[in-house]
């Protein structure tokens, strides 16, 4: 086998389980779900915005009945990547009954699109170790959680820093990487919504502290005049 041929599986093939979700259906159908926004900015992390060099073109979009008067909505995609391309089918129920009656689900265009491009983004190896079963297995997520945990790490340049000297266990320490990721989403662009992030996390004093090493100069400052200046309009 040629090692190159695996090169963007291997890339890819991990999931956060931050962005997994359990899920239990009727008839006893349970599985992993993935946020869909998360594939999306992992590929756009890979090969820049979707639209350039990756992206899908809608090939057919059709609503086809069903049995007992159902509706589905079946959608299929050529689907582009930098190596190449191939096609992807995505569908939704659009019109069927619950416990309710009838219902029309109208974003269910929306959905199946989503549903094409997310099984499109798991045929190149996108979190497979969902698609693998993996996730079955708690001790494999815990793992998981930790190593997600374990990528950031204190700068060097405060390693003697008087903040360093606290100790948090390690469901602490996921707290933590939880929020800084979140934090790190909204900076240096918009460090009030950092600064909510922050305000909503739970995080104890202990740990802010703890969070504190990760921001770089700039950041801090942002971050302290962003408080003053929350502190001042209430």
């Amino acid at each position: 086998m040629n090692a190159e041929n695996m090169d963007l599986w291997n890339k890819v093939c991990k999931t956060d389980p931050k962005y997994t979700k359990s899920f239990n259906r009727a008839g006893g159908f349970s599985g992993t779900a993935i946020n869909a926004t998360y594939l999306i900015r992992k590929a756009t992390e890979l090969w820049g915005p979707i639209g350039g060099a990756w992206g899908f073109e809608i090939e057919k979009s059709e609503f086809i009945p069903g049995s007992n008067n159902t509706v589905i909505h079946v959608i299929l995609i050529k689907f582009r990547h930098p190596s190449g391309s191939f096609q992807s089918f995505g569908q939704t129920t659009f019109v069927s009954t619950n416990k309710n009656g009838v219902f029309t689900d109208e974003e269910a265009p929306k959905k199946s699109l989503t549903d094409a491009l997310t099984k499109a983004l798991s045929w190149l190896g996108f979190s497979a170790d969902v698609h693998l079963g993996l996730f079955d297995d708690n001790k494999y997520v815990n793992d998981r959680k930790k190593e997600e945990t374990t990528k950031l790490e204190l700068p060097k340049s405060n390693s003697t820093n008087r903040h360093a000297t606290v100790e948090i266990n390690e469901e602490q320490k996921l707290k933590v990487a939880n929020t800084f990721k979140d934090m790190k989403e909204h900076l240096p662009g918009d460090p009030e919504e950092a600064w909510l992030v922050l305000e909503n996390s739970g995080l104890d004093s202990d740990e802010r502290t703890y969070l504190w090493n990760f921001f770089d100069s700039k950041e801090k400052r942002l971050i302290k005049e962003t408080k003053e200046k929350m502190k001042n309009a209430v």
